[in-house]
Order: structure tokens, then sequence, then C-alpha cells
């Protein structure tokens, strides 16, 4: 028998990649509508429904966009749910986000959610505004799709959310007018409260005609107290179905005389005064005490959005049936259930902490600091779920308050809650709670380095660096200060991560502690190969290689021997390479972990068709492809077939080219990926058309 040559073990390797090729299966995205079904009781505003069916309906030629402003408790999150509905036919996805949760710089972090929910992987999209802003524009060319808005600021916000396409329509809700926006073709309408008559018919329908018979005089001063707030309409008609004996009539003016008493000025306008009244006299007529004991402390503590282990830690000292109490705030729709925990309404929570204020500051600031601590608790649990056997500074003592079936778990509960969480920092680095700030930081590490929220993550870091300085914790600033670094690579931002890795390297040499020492040579590594400095790079990975093989940290072991291999291929040092990465795939075997298998695969790949070795090169690529696949990750995939393509191309094989192409193109149809454009050309090209 003949021995194969180079062109048909080649041949051979291409054939034996079709089977992985054909598991690379990213599914047909179901149709996505993150918007909550409307609320019952919900009288007029058909004006607006007939606008948004009007221009849903309309030909056009590019998106459409209806901007709603009005004053907080005006109903325009209602509203939104309600026009979402009433436009449904018309659109295959929807997506809702709330603008209240990111700062106005941060609108890199706001299309990354947009991204993320519409299924993009954000490692294949720059972390900027621009590349994020372009890849909206690809995803939703020609989709019919619906973005709701609300709490927006800024006609820019709207602008950059706009979807791509003339079947699409953004509808926004805020507090300010965003008249900037009419001259780009939008309709842009004011939300006032509910007139008297439609007043009583909400009135009616929550209390019954009987109870409402001859309450329209009544009604009428009510809507002119409240200018029609439907919020403060329903507070009052819960206020009279818990109170059989009392008429609307003798309400009102109760309520009137108590607006009379807030005291006047230009922070409490006329509106903010009745709703006060409205709040204040649930509060004291309709809750139990063991509700006003439970809202009084709700309103001392940072947020307005909790884990239930939060809200019972909370309560857990004030002697009160915690279920009786958080059942009464509900009833009374003064505090939702959401998922895993609980939330109060803007308005509500701002009444809330009033109604604190009255708490003596002593206990407020106690109370605010074991809140504070029962986050760090959750988080630092939520961190350990994703991945136990992770260098940390946080002292492994520290109590963990929730336990995780799985690392799934322990993620989703920190994308359910990190918005929180980064508020939580910020509170506690302003009490004082230092090392409390920058260990929820570092508990967060496995939500930043994987979601790409990396406004978030920067200014976070900045303030958990500040409050490791503070607390003069060398450890801790060196572990901050490399994290903050990373960030800022992320972003692109070489320069301050130099700063921040040159503190961070300053504090470690001082302390001699190995472990942290390897962990921030790491990371001064990745700094100098994105830097183009290779031989810098293979000093402080070798470096690092050596401490954590003194440690006899396996895991560090095997990921210091990939980093090793990445900067001996950059140098040109191949056969060194391919020895080092042979290595680093045995070391890894054992931790399960299909990411970095596949890196260490793809490093090889690269190195073994600079050897002059194609066919191995394809084999390695293969088995990367096996194991990413699972992993539904485009950022994983998209480079293991481009150089698939590659190798074909140098082989001068069609058949293989086409089929890594084609499988690129559905790759890149999933993701509304632009590189879709080249592929398609591509094909164009070898098929001759």
């Amino acid at each position: 028998m003949q021995p194969e040559d180079d062109g048909s073990r080649l041949s051979h390797a291409f054939g034996q990649s079709v089977p992985a090729l054909n598991a690379v299966r990213f599914p047909i995205a179901a149709r996505i509508w993150a918007v909550p079904a409307p609320v019952g009781n919900f009288v007029n505003r058909t004006e607006y429904v007939e606008i948004v069916r009007r221009l849903a309906a309309s030909l056009r030629t590019g998106p459409c966009v209806l901007a709603i402003h009005g004053v907080s408790g005006s109903g325009k999150s209602a509203l939104l749910d309600r026009l979402a509905d009433g436009v449904s036919e018309h659109f295959d996805d929807a997506i809702r986000l709330s603008l209240r949760g990111f700062r106005t710089d941060s609108m890199a972090d706001v299309l990354g959610y947009v991204l993320g929910e519409l299924g993009i992987d954000l490692n294949d999209v720059g972390p900027d505004v621009a590349s994020r802003h372009g890849r909206l524009l690809s995803a939703t060319k020609d989709r019919r799709i619906l973005m709701l808005v609300d709490d927006a600021s800024e006609g820019s916000q709207i602008r950059l959310l706009t979807p791509n396409s003339p079947g699409a329509m953004v509808i926004a809700a805020g507090s300010i007018r965003l008249d900037d926006l009419a001259t780009d073709g939008a309709v842009v309408k004011r939300l006032d409260g509910l007139d008297p008559e439609h007043a009583l018919e909400l009135l009616t329908a929550i209390l019954g005609a009987e109870r409402a018979k001859g309450a329209a005089s009544a009604v009428a001063r009510l809507v002119d107290l409240c200018s029609g707030s439907p919020l403060g309409l329903k507070t009052v008609a819960q206020h009279l179905l818990l109170r059989t004996d009392l008429s609307l009539t003798d309400l009102v003016s109760q309520l009137e005389s108590r607006a009379g008493q807030v005291e006047p000025g230009p922070a409490i306008p006329a509106l903010r005064r009745a709703m006060t009244a409205i709040f204040d006299s649930a509060y004291e007529f309709l809750m139990l005490d063991e509700a006003k004991i439970a809202y009084r402390a709700l309103g001392a503590v940072p947020g307005d959005r909790w884990p239930k282990e939060v809200v019972h830690t909370v309560l857990a000292d004030a002697n009160i049936d915690i279920d009786a109490a958080l059942g009464r705030l509900i009833q009374l729709d003064f505090l939702r259930p959401v998922a895993g925990g609980y939330e109060m309404p803007y308005l509500i929570g701002r009444h809330a902490e009033q109604i604190a204020a009255r708490t003596p500051h002593g206990d407020r600031d106690q109370l605010r600091a074991t809140v504070i601590r029962c986050w760090l608790s959750l988080a630092a649990a939520a961190d350990r779920g994703v991945q136990r056997e992770r260098f940390r500074v946080t002292p492994v003592t520290l109590r963990v308050g929730a336990d995780f079936t799985s690392p799934k778990d322990a993620m989703e509960w920190l994308e359910n809650w990190h918005d929180a969480i980064f508020e939580i920092v910020q509170e506690a680095a302003a009490q004082g709670l230092d090392t409390e700030a920058w260990q929820l930081f570092e508990a967060c590490w496995p939500f930043h380095t994987s979601h790409n929220r990396y406004d978030e993550w920067i200014k976070a870091g900045t303030i958990a660096v500040e409050a490791a300085e503070r607390s003069q914790n060398r450890r801790a600033v060196a572990r901050s200060r490399s994290y903050l670094a990373r960030g800022w690579m992320e972003q692109g931002g070489l320069g301050q991560a130099e700063v921040e890795i040159q503190r961070a390297s300053e504090r470690s040499s001082a302390i001699g502690d190995p472990a942290l020492t390897a962990s921030v040579l790491d990371f001064e590594g990745q700094l100098r190969l994105r830097q183009a400095q290779p031989d810098a790079a293979l000093a402080c990975f070798t470096e690092s290689l050596r401490i954590n093989q003194q440690l006899g940290d396996q895991r560090g072991i095997a990921l210091q021997y990939q980093f090793c291999g990445r900067s001996l291929y950059s140098l040109g040092r191949d056969d060194e390479a391919l020895a080092v990465l042979a290595k680093a795939w045995q070391l890894i075997q054992p931790f399960a972990d299909h990411r970095a298998e596949s890196k260490i695969l793809y490093s090889t790949a690269q190195v073994l068709s600079a050897l002059g070795r194609p066919d191995e090169a394809v084999g390695a690529l293969t088995d990367a492809l096996t194991r990413v696949t699972e992993l539904g990750r485009t950022s994983l995939v998209v480079p293991l077939l481009d150089m698939l393509v590659q190798l074909a191309r140098e082989a001068g094989d069609r058949t293989a080219e086409v089929s890594y192409l084609r499988k690129l193109q559905e790759v890149h149809t999933s993701a509304g990926d632009p590189r879709l454009a080249d592929v398609q050309a591509r094909l164009q090209e070898l098929n001759g058309d």
C-alpha cells in the first residue's frame, strides 16, 4: 500500500470535519416578545392606541418613532405595554428596556443589552458605541421589530436604539419632552392624567357601580387634586376597597386637607404633594403595624429592587410576621413580586424613603450596613457557584448567602441583579464600607468577563480601587486594579490599563504573596500581547507558570502554558509553541472547560499551519468545533471556521471551502453579522455568479 501524500491527508482531514461542521447549528431565533401583558382596569388612552396602529399599518420607507412624555405617575410604563399589545400583529419581535438603570453616558452598555436580547454574541462586536450601533443596524435590517424604551431622557438615546428597518417601530416614554426627535419625523405626544369621565370609569371598574354611584363631583375634585394620575386613582380605589365605611367624598376631603399640609416649594410640585397625601393616607390607615414597619425598613435601605433574601434580612430583627407584612404591601400594590425578589414602584419608593427618614439616623446606617453585607454574601455565593476554583482575595471564610444548583443558575442570578449590585457598590463606598465595596466588585468578575458591560465594569472598578486604597488592603488594591485593567483592555483603553497594571504590580511585589503575584503577571501578560510585545508577554506568563507550579495550581498551570504557547507563536518559535500547547491541552482535560479547550486547539492549529502541517491543523480545528458547538457562542465558532476557509483556499479545495463558507453564512445570518456580505461575495465568486 502506498503511503498517503500530503494532499490526500489534507483532503481526508477536510472530509473528517464534515460531522463537526454539520453539528454547528445555531437555532432559528424564536419570537422575542420581552413585554409583559398589559395591566387590567386600563381606561382611555384610545388616542395613543390609534396613533400606533396607524403608524404600524402605514407604508413607509423607514422606521417610525412615537415619543411620549409625561410626569411620574401618569401611566407611561403601563401605556407602553398596552400599546405593544395593540400592535403585536404587526411585529415579529419586541424588546422592552428601561434606561433608568443606565447612566446617560453608558449607551454602549445599553446597546449591548439590546444586542444580547437579540441573541448576538457580544464577543463578536466591538466595545464602543459605534461598533454596537452598527451591529444593531445590521442585526435589525428588514426585521419587523418593536422597541419599547422607558425612562428616556435624550433624543440621542432613541436615535441609537432605532432599528434599521421600515417594518420597525420605537415607542419611547419619559418625563422630558423630546421635541428634537420631531425633526427626524417622530410623533411627539404629551401624556396627561385621566379626565374626570375616564377617572370615574376606572374607579367604577375597581369599586363597582354601586360604590361609585353619585361620585362624579368627588371624582372631579380627586382628578383636580392628583392631575388624574392613574397611580393615585388606583391607590385611592384600593383605600376604599379596604375601608367599606368610608365614602369617596369623605376620603377626597381628607386628601385635600392633607395635601394642603405638605410644605410647598419648587422641589415639591402640586402633583407630588397630592401623591404624598394619597400615599400618607394609605400608610396611616391601610397598613397594619407590621406592614408599616416593613415599609419603613425597605425605605431606609438602598435600591428599590431586592432579592427575597435581602428583604428577609431587612425584616429579620423587626419581630413581625414577615409574610403577612409583605402580603399587605403587595395587596396595596406598594410592593411587587419579581423573579427572585421584590421591587417598589418609583414614586412609592420615594415615599417610603420619606417615611424612613423618621427612623433614627444610627438605626438607618446599621440597617444599610446589614443589607450591603447580605448583598455581598449572595454575590459571593453566585461567584463561587459559577467557578469555585478561581483565585480570590476575598476570604473564603466570608459567609455565603445562597446555594446554587449549577453554574448556570449562579450566572443567571448575577445577570438578574448585577445592576442593583452596582448601586450597592456605590452605596457601600458612600457608607464607608470600603471592604464590602471592593469585595462586591471582585464577586462580579464572572458577569463582567462574560457580558461585556464595560462602562459598568470600569465605573464599579474605579469605585472598588478607591475603596481598597482607603481600606489600606494592599492585596485588595492589587486585585481590584488588575480587574479594572482588564476592563480597560476589553474596551480598548490600553493606556489606562497600563497605569492600573503598573500600580497593581507595585503592590503585589511589595506584599510577596505568590498567588497574587502570579495573577497580576497573568493580567500584565495579557496586556503585553495586546500591545504587540510578545517577548514581554512570554516573560510574564513564564514567571506566572513557575509560581503556579510551585503552588500546585493545575488549572493555573494549564492556562499559563496556553498563554506561553500563544506568545511563542507570535515570536515565530513554532516548535516550542507546539510542545507547550500540548502540555496545556493535557492539563486542562480534568476541568471539562470547553471554552479553554477550544482556545488551546485553535492556537495549536495556528502553529501546525505555520509548520506546514495543514492536515493536523484541520484536525485540531475540527476537534475544537465539537467542543464549542454546545456553548452556542459565535465568537468561539467564527475564528475556527475562518481558519478552515483559509486552509481550504490555500489547498485549492473548492468543495471544502464552499462547505465552510456556507456554514459561516449560516452563523453570520443568525447573528446579523455584517461580515455576511464578504462571505456571500466569496461564495458567488466560487460559484461563478
